[in-house]
């Protein structure tokens, strides 16, 4: 069968078409990124006070009040305990730390580790040692903008130079393409304790 002029270029666009399609394809569509970064810490440790107060629902950091149950030490002594709750005191270490902290970092919840110590019984004081790491805020978007379409050297290079980074790695699928993808929905930054 032979093709006169207007078939061969049909067939030349078609093939042209199916061509752009698999451009495209494989530029937008397929390719992902997973980005995941190890972050600077610091640590930080404090001592807070607090008095414990049967008659509150929730902590109140800022009087640094947290609230307690009072209840019998058991049925033969009647003696009585306040009971608090785990809850309550991260709370109460959450919100009195991140008013201590740069208004660009926040607290590694996963790191908090705290000690109570009763110190007055009778005026119902307590002492919380709390421990816990720090890390900045990154901004995410501005990062994936930065770094859409660049080969992948480009973006670990540029996110070795960003001073809160200790370390990254990148993963692209399919892993023949030499670059991050063009649509910055298809990165996937995370952070990591374990890198």
């Amino acid at each position: 069968m032979q093709l006169d002029h207007k078939g061969k270029r049909k067939i030349f666009f078609l093939l042209g078409g199916i061509l752009c399609l698999a451009v495209v394809i494989t530029a937008l569509i397929l390719p992902q990124a997973e980005i995941r970064l190890k972050i600077n810490e610091k640590n930080f440790k404090k001592t807070y006070q607090a008095k414990l107060e049967p008659s509150l629902q929730n902590p109140l950091p800022s009087l640094d009040l947290l609230p307690a149950k009072l209840e019998p030490i058991s049925e033969t002594n009647p003696e009585e305990r306040y009971i608090f709750t785990q809850d309550n005191i991260i709370k109460f270490l959450v919100i009195k730390i991140e008013s201590e902290i740069e208004p660009d970092e926040k607290i590694n919840q996963n790191s908090l580790k705290y000690q109570v110590e009763v110190v007055d019984k009778k005026n119902k004081m307590i002492k919380i040692y709390a421990e816990t790491k720090i890390t900045p805020n990154i901004d995410q978007k501005k990062i994936k903008l930065d770094l859409r379409g660049h080969t992948v050297n480009y973006a670990l290079s540029y996110l070795k130079n960003l001073p809160v980074i200790n370390q990254a790695d990148i993963k692209i699928k399919p892993k023949f393409l030499p670059f991050l993808p063009i649509i910055q929905d298809r990165i996937r930054i995370t952070q990591d304790d374990e890198l």
